[in-house]
C-alpha cells in the first residue's frame, strides 16, 4: 500500500513540481520490496496488486517529471531575447 500511495503522488505531483523524479524511483523501490514480501509470505500477506500498481505509477510519475522538465527546459532555451519585438519570457 505504501508504495501505490508514493506512486500516486508521484503522478500527481509530475507536473506542477516535478517531484515525481523523487517520488518515482522510491515507489519503484518500494513496490519491488513488497513485492517479494508478498511472494515470500506464502500467502499469509496480501497486497500484490498494489505493490505493482505502485510500481507502475512510480514510472509513470517519473516519466512524465521528465518530459516536463525537458519541455520546460527547451521551451525556456528557444525563448526569444526580451527587446527583440516578440514575446519576453521573464523567470
Amino acid at each position: 500500500m505504501p508504495s501505490f500511495i508514493v506512486g500516486m503522488l508521484s503522478v500527481v505531483c509530475a507536473w506542477p513540481f516535478c517531484l515525481g523524479v523523487l517520488l518515482g524511483p522510491v515507489a519503484v523501490t518500494i513496490g519491488f520490496v513488497s513485492r517479494q514480501r508478498v511472494a515470500s509470505s506464502l500467502g499469509t500477506v496480501t497486497g500484490s496488486a498494489y505493490a505493482i500498481s505502485g510500481v507502475v505509477l512510480g514510472v509513470i510519475g517519473f516519466l512524465g517529471s521528465v518530459a516536463w522538465l525537458l519541455f520546460a527546459w527547451t521551451s525556456i532555451a528557444n525563448a526569444p531575447p526580451c527587446g527583440s519585438g516578440g514575446a519576453c519570457f521573464i523567470p
